[in-house]
Order: C-alpha cells, then sequence, then structure tokens
C-alpha cells in the first residue's frame, strides 16, 4: 500500500518517552531538519527554548508547552536535562550540527550554481 502524506509524515516523525533523571518520563519528538537548522542558527539560549517548546510533547507528538512558558516554568537543572534529552532525540551533538549545517550549506551552494 502506498502511503499519503499523513501516513508518511506519521512514519518518519519520530516520538521518543524517555527517562530524564530527576523528571521522570518525557516524550521528546524528533523535529523537521528544517526547524533543526533554525534553531540551530539562533543564539543558545533562544535556541535551547524553541527546542524544547518543540520537542517537549504528548504522546501525539503535539507540543505542550509554549517557548515563554519553558522559560518560566522550569528551574535551570531540570532545564538543562530537558534540553540535553531533546538534543539527543534530534541528534544534536555540537560536531553533528556543525557537519549538518555545514553539508547543507554546501549543498544549496551547488544547487544555486547548477540552476
Amino acid at each position: 500500500m502506498v502511503l499519503n502524506r499523513s501516513d508518511l509524515l506519521k512514519a518518519v516523525t519520530k516520538i521518543k518517552t524517555i527517562d530524564v533523571e530527576g523528571i521522570g518520563q518525557v516524550c521528546v519528538k524528533q523535529l523537521p531538519a528544517s526547524v533543526v537548522l533554525t534553531l540551530s542558527s539562533l543564539d543558545q539560549e533562544q535556541g535551547a527554548y524553541r527546542m524544547l517548546a518543540a520537542s517537549i510533547c504528548d504522546e501525539e507528538g503535539l507540543p505542550i508547552f509554549k517557548e515563554e512558558e519553558v522559560k518560566d516554568l522550569f528551574p535551570m537543572d531540570a532545564l538543562t536535562k530537558l534540553v540535553n534529552a531533546a538534543f539527543e532525540v534530534n541528534n544534536l551533538t555540537e560536531e553533528a550540527d556543525k557537519t549538518l549545517v555545514g553539508e547543507l550549506s554546501q549543498t544549496t551552494s551547488t544547487d544555486s550554481v547548477s540552476s
């Protein structure tokens, strides 16, 4: 059976329930590449807040916090643990982030030259 748009997006969108030490189980959604690239271009603090707001979700993948809420609700130690969980699920290590951005910028440059 050929997947329709909705089924394909569900199939490729990963939602992981992970144990965050000292907090409990949290659902974290893997974000689309365009969102990850946008977040990686922001300053570290703003990117972390937006990453949490976009990644922390319910079991259906719907966000459960707004960016402003993330800033105001969580103490720093919990915030750090949740940011680390979101980065892990989205395969964002410092090295992976640099590699991905570098590869995509090269692809974009090559595409615009060949057009």
